[in-house]
This record gives structure tokens, sequence and C-alpha cells, in this order.
């Protein structure tokens, strides 16, 4: 979405003018498109996350944390007023898996050091205000690649793990095995 949240801009926006006050927003949000996919299977590389490292996305980031500010402060954007510290940035979901930005083993400490230089450039854009808003790392159960601290962004506000087992988990204990 890129936070274009006017009233024009499609079913986001209708859904975002309309939520209740006091809402909690968790934005799944991938940090660079699929242009530049790093999922080597699919002829991707890890090119991105230097780039993001070097600083050349700086003012992307920095202009995306102003954006955020202005949809959050800006009464014609934010229609019930929504508080910004209800905000969490729910980054790069479950990249540890298939998704065109997936993250490996081998690139899981360039992922950190990117991702940390984004959440940073991110929180310049908001100023001020740069507390309110909480990062979420949310990668998958599996596969494994490293210990979450090896390549968790140190960050971010949250962790939380998503977790899908198949259908073979019926029961508290079946899962508890997962």
């Amino acid at each position: 979405s890129q936070l274009h949240w006017n009233s024009g801009s499609g079913h986001w926006s209708r859904i975002w003018l309309r939520m209740r006050p006091g809402t909690w927003l968790v934005w799944a949000v991938n940090l660079y498109g699929e242009d530049r996919h790093t999922e080597t299977a699919k002829g991707g590389d890890d090119s991105i996350l230097d780039e993001i490292i070097l600083g050349t996305w700086d003012r992307s980031f920095t202009n995306m944390g102003k954006r955020i500010l202005k949809n959050f402060t800006d009464s014609t954007r934010n229609l019930q007023g929504h508080p910004l510290d209800r905000l969490l940035v729910r980054m790069n979901h479950e990249n540890n898996q298939s998704n065109y930005y997936r993250i490996y083993e081998s690139t899981r400490v360039k992922y950190k050091n990117a991702m940390e230089r984004a959440i940073l450039k991110i929180r310049d854009g908001l100023g001020t205000n740069w507390a309110k808003v909480k990062f979420m790392h949310a990668p998958s159960h599996g596969p494994y690649i490293g210990t979450y601290e090896s390549w968790c962004p140190s960050n971010i506000d949250v962790l939380c793990v998503s977790v899908h087992p198949g259908k073979q988990v019926t029961n508290g204990t079946e899962a508890s095995q997962y």
C-alpha cells in the first residue's frame, strides 16, 4: 500500500477510514519489492540487502516514516483519529519460508543489518514520534536458519512466530509437540 491512505486508493483506504476509534492496526509490510526478490530458487539475489545497508534506500525509508506520520496526523486521512501508538509494523513476515523476500542461513546477518537500518530510517521520518510506532519481526516456525537473535533486527519492539501446523495437529498435546 505504501501508505497511500486517501479516500480514493482502494480497499485498504476504505477499511482504514471506517475502522472504529481505538482499533489496533497490524500492518504486514514488505520492505522491498517483488522486483528485487531474494528467493534464489527463482533467480533472485540479496543485492537489495547490500543496497539498504549502504544507505541507497535511506531516503525511501525516511519518506515512509513521514508518510506514516502524515496519515495519522492529517485529520482528512485519519477520520477516526487513530493514535499513532496503535500501529504495529509487521515487516517481511514469515520470511524464512517461501516468500519472494525469503532469507536464508547464508543471508540472515545481512538481512538483520539491512532491516536495522530500514527501521532506523523509518523512525527518522517519524521524527519525535518515533517511539510510538512499534516494529514486529514475524518469522515462521520453520525452516530453521539460525537462532532468532542471529537474524532478528535488534531494534524491533515485538517478536512473534507464525505457526501453521498441518491438519494432523488436532489438540493441545499435538500442538505442543509440533
